[in-house]
């Protein structure tokens, strides 16, 4: 299990301008000796506002998975490339000024925002959520919605046949996917119900 790194207001150092490390990954500044990087443009907002990012001391062959809360100015540790902390929401430390944890929120909250996402964000198990708000019926006889899950923190199109019991992940018009079936106890399951519940 990845231990919590030292006190993010320990001793650093932070550079006078970003130096790329690597592919999108961003030295941001130094650690007990070790350049930290940001991987830059993945940042993502949860439907709850927090802002996911991943940081590195080794240029991303192993990193780190975190989380801040932008408006509490609130940083989260979830994990690393070999563990998660499954209670991270309980672990949060205020992000201290002059901090390595200060310099990371000034780069990824105002690229990613600071609020929820928009829309009407329903939970249905699994860390998947559904915005209530884009679920329609379309001419191609498929419930269509925008889905959240928590382990990518990441949206995606998605749409089910309530007929046949089928679910089209990431679904594009015209592609030519074929569904998967629903297996009970899921969470494609949960979706395809409250989808076609709700979907008219």
């Amino acid at each position: 299990m990845a231990i919590w790194k030292p006190p993010l207001a320990a001793a650093m150092a932070l550079l006078a301008s970003p130096a790329f490390a690597g592919p999108n990954w961003v030295v941001i500044g130094t650690l007990s000796g070790h350049p930290i990087s940001i991987a830059m443009g993945d940042f993502s907002q949860g439907t709850d506002g927090i802002v996911y990012f991943q940081d590195s001391e080794d240029g991303g062959d192993s990193y780190f998975d975190n989380a801040v809360d932008c408006p509490r100015r609130v940083m989260y540790l979830l994990g690393g490339s070999d563990s998660n902390i499954p209670d991270w929401r309980d672990q949060g430390r205020p992000v201290k000024a002059g901090s390595l944890a200060e310099a990371e929120l000034n780069i990824v909250c105002p690229k990613a925002g600071s609020g929820p996402l928009p829309g009407t964000w329903v939970a249905i198990g699994s860390g998947q959520s559904i915005d209530k708000d884009t679920i329609r019926r379309e001419s191609d006889g498929l419930v269509h919605f925008t889905s959240y899950g928590d382990t990518f923190h990441s949206t995606e199109s998605d749409a089910v046949d309530c007929q046949q019991r089928l679910i089209y992940f990431s679904y594009e018009a015209g592609s030519g996917d074929q569904g998967l079936p629903v297996g009970p106890n899921t969470f494609a399951e949960a979706e395809l119900n409250y989808a076609c519940a709700n979907g008219g």
